[in-house]
């Protein structure tokens, strides 16, 4: 699904606390990967608007150099606060569709 880009997986806690490593760190990884990476958001147990914002800087990141970083498996955590955002739609544009969405990216209220 997502060719030959390689998956890579954060810490699980992605806050304005870990902010600075974070970025860092993503930076890092995109600029050994200039195709592009998959990061594997399945263990995220804890994400704030600091860590948001890394995720979609370094999806803006990615799409100035004319790659691609994916958010893959995003945890419910992180389903939970891009919803709460109103940013659903960022997870699905990256090829993870939210089954609990209706086409809007809005909550359908079904799932648990």
């Amino acid at each position: 699904m997502h060719g030959d880009l390689q998956k890579i997986q954060p810490v699980p806690s992605l806050t304005v606390f870990q902010a600075t490593a974070i970025k860092t760190w993503l930076l890092q990884q995109l600029e050994a990967r200039p195709e592009g990476m998959v990061l594997d958001l399945s263990e995220i147990n804890e994400i704030d608007t600091a860590g948001v914002q890394l995720l979609l800087m370094i999806k803006r990141e990615a799409q100035a150099r004319s790659c691609s970083v994916v958010l893959d498996s995003p945890s419910e955590t992180v389903r939970d606060v891009f919803h709460l955002l109103g940013l659903s739609n960022e997870l699905q544009q990256a090829g993870q569709p939210d089954s609990d969405c209706d086409a809007t990216g809005r909550h359908s209220g079904k799932g648990p």
